[in-house]
């Protein structure tokens, strides 16, 4: 019976049978572990770029501001013409339109996720993860270029014309669908029980970046602000160069299937063609919404607004320090190195070691240590915001960034869940909604944040501009109680 079916295989999964011999599990293990290295480098030099990039464009989109506010308001001291000091630009009307274009710049790069995840997410599962993660590296540097771009005019051009950066993202995505297929190549080289730890690694990389690049900032904006961006245009160059050596990660049944499915294809009239294309989307859709049926994926899901709050009060911790303690934004960058330092011995040292004693005290399973990590991380968070948040000095807001270091973890392990709730081979399909989940959460993060600081700004300062810290603080200690009520594990059926 098993020599019939032999003999009436089809020529080509012979061909491809023999042709196509599976690696030995060290050849596979060596290769993985190549590709996890390259991840891990390509991530250091994208948020090597963005640490770099990012107080830089905010200086110049303060001096361009500041020049423009002095030039219909003049005041004695302030020079008509050249530089303007820095001091004289810490005033509301200019640091109100400084929070509020940073603020809607991230809600044009993250709103194409909202088109574009499910549909890349499904395609990542269907064809491979390589070429799409190439061309959206390449639209990210594109995107910094013309912010770049639009500010080297110092004005002539209208800034929010920044804003038409998140369009080229409307092919790709943007920089949440970006980031999702790191997480599905990562998720791909990856063993399902050391996710975790290697969520973490990564994440590790791109924050000993914020060691290194807030001193490299610091140093050039002293100088000038513009060598900052060159620098970080240059790192994106070498992140994008990086990306292109990495091979396909995606080596699953499903992708067999629909390569016999493509090929078959090519073989029969256009009609049947587009048939076959319709009810493969059709199926995967109805994948989609059968993954997503679990109630414990749509929680994950719904807990991604506390997670992009938690990138947006990291981007606007230089404007706080520099308008409510005095200093300047070169100096309140140098911050970051201190609290990265901690951050990454936090990654990739404590944070694996507490994984491993869990798992070693409790006997727990991957999802229970994951919801554990996630329960932890919300309640260190709320706690480090309402100490940033009602910080009197430098030295208690220091304090509160370094027990936010604590919860480093929270993004891997949110991940890291989901990913323990699925099978692999829907992990593309499961980031790509949550992709849809992040974009959603960076649109209304971004600017409520940016809207409580410009109240602080209005409310005359000082510690006012802690409200958007004190805000969210509050909000962590609820997700926190609600997620303590939840059971994720499913109850054994007698």
């Amino acid at each position: 019976m098993h020599t019939e079916e032999a003999s009436v295989r089809h020529p080509a999964e012979a061909e491809l049978l023999l042709s196509s011999p599976q690696p030995d599990t060290k050849q596979r293990s060596r290769q993985h572990t190549i590709i996890f290295w390259k991840l891990c480098t390509a991530a250091f030099f994208v948020d090597l770029a963005l640490q770099i990039l990012q107080p830089a464009q905010t200086q110049i989109l303060e001096s361009i501001y500041c020049a423009q506010w002095y030039e219909q308001h003049p005041a004695s001291g302030v020079p008509l013409h050249g530089h303007i000091p820095e001091s004289y630009c810490k005033i509301g009307p200019v640091q109100t339109q400084v929070s509020s274009l940073k603020g809607w710049l991230e809600v044009a790069l993250s709103a194409p996720g909202l088109l574009m995840s499910i549909p890349i997410g499904m395609l990542s599962d269907a064809v491979g993860r390589r070429y799409l993660f190439i061309v959206n590296v390449l639209t990210l540097f594109l995107g910094e270029a013309w912010i770049t771009f639009v500010c080297w005019f110092g004005g002539q051009m209208p800034l929010y014309t920044t804003l038409l950066a998140g369009s080229l993202g409307l092919l790709t995505g943007g920089t949440i669908v970006t980031e999702m297929l790191f997480v599905c190549c990562l998720t791909d080289v990856s063993p399902g029980e050391q996710l975790t730890k290697s969520f973490f690694r990564a994440t590790a990389f791109g924050q000993f970046s914020k060691v290194v690049g807030p001193l490299i900032a610091g140093a050039l904006m002293k100088v000038d602000a513009w060598f900052a961006v060159y620098a970080g245009l240059a790192c994106l160059g070498i992140m994008v160069m990086m990306i292109t050596t990495i091979p396909e990660t995606l080596r699953s049944k499903e992708h067999t299937e629909y390569t016999r499915t493509a090929t078959a294809a090519q073989d029969v009239k256009p009609t049947y063609r587009r048939r076959l294309l319709l009810a493969s989307s059709s199926q995967s859709v109805q994948q989609v919404l059968k993954i997503w049926s679990d109630w414990r994926l749509v929680f994950v899901a719904l807990m991604y607004p506390f997670k992009m709050v938690h990138f947006a009060l990291d981007d606007l911790i230089q404007r706080y320090v520099s308008d409510r303690y005095g200093w300047t934004l070169a100096d309140a960058t140098l911050l970051y190195s201190i609290q990265a330092i901690s951050t990454t011995l936090m990654l990739l040292v404590i944070l694996p070691i507490i994984s491993d004693q869990i798992d070693h005290w409790y006997s727990l399973s991957v999802l229970q240590r994951n919801v554990v990590l996630t329960r932890t991380s919300v309640a260190i968070l709320a706690l480090a915001y309402l100490a940033i948040g009602f910080a009197p000095n430098i030295p208690i807001m220091v304090i509160g960034l370094f027990v936010e270091t604590l919860a480093t973890g929270l993004p891997s392990a949110m991940r890291a869940l989901a990913a323990a709730l699925v099978a692999h081979e829907d992990k593309g399909r499961v980031y790509s909604v949550l992709a849809v989940a992040e974009a959603l959460s960076a649109i209304i993060a971004y600017p409520v944040t940016a809207q409580l600081f410009n109240i602080g700004l209005a409310k005359g300062g000082g510690a006012w501009l802690g409200l958007p810290y004190d805000v969210i603080a509050l909000g962590g200690a609820v997700v926190f109680a609600v997620m303590c009520l939840l059971r994720f594990e499913r109850r054994m059926r007698v």
